[in-house]
């Protein structure tokens, strides 16, 4: 038996008559997710199980006009930041208003590294830790290296 092609395209309107009340916002739900899953100033939120999207300041994100202001430059923490640290934070770093996670937009580390770029968060995390206060290491470190601080090598001495 051979079937015959419909040519006729059929518009949104008249597929969604077929669908009940739930089927409707079920599509359009995700059309809405999907619409904003392709816009460069919106990003989920990272936590698992949650899906906040959280729209970007569109004048300081990556993808924005990159707008200059001033920046604030001590952490909430009152920790003090350099210039380059400050401007990521203003520009990444945010809260979710639904789980309440505060991270970065630009790599989605949970929480937010505060003092550090993306880059700079990376190789710090990729590196092998000081034995006695756990500061980074550089890549050429041996095995049982110490930062170098005065106390790490005072502890190295005892050892």
């Amino acid at each position: 038996e051979q079937r015959r092609q419909c040519s006729e395209r059929f518009g949104e309107d008249d597929l969604l008559m077929f669908l009940t009340v739930e089927e409707k916002d079920a599509v359009q739900l995700r059309l809405t997710l999907e619409a904003l899953d392709q816009d460069p100033n919106v990003v989920q939120c990272p936590t698992p199980g949650c899906s906040c999207r959280i729209e970007r300041n569109s004048d300081d994100g990556p993808a924005g006009g990159g707008k200059k202001r001033n920046v604030v430059r001590v952490a909430p923490d009152g920790q003090e930041l350099t210039l380059r640290a400050a401007r990521h934070m203003a520009n990444f770093r945010l809260r979710c208003p639904e789980c309440s996670a505060n991270f970065c937009s630009g790599c989605l580390a949970v929480p937010y590294h505060t003092s550090f770029t993306c880059e700079q968060y990376k190789e710090r995390s990729e590196a092998r830790p000081c034995r006695f206060c756990a500061a980074p290491l550089p890549p050429n470190a041996k095995d049982g290296a110490t930062c170098g601080a005065a106390d790490c090598k005072t502890a190295l001495e005892g050892v």
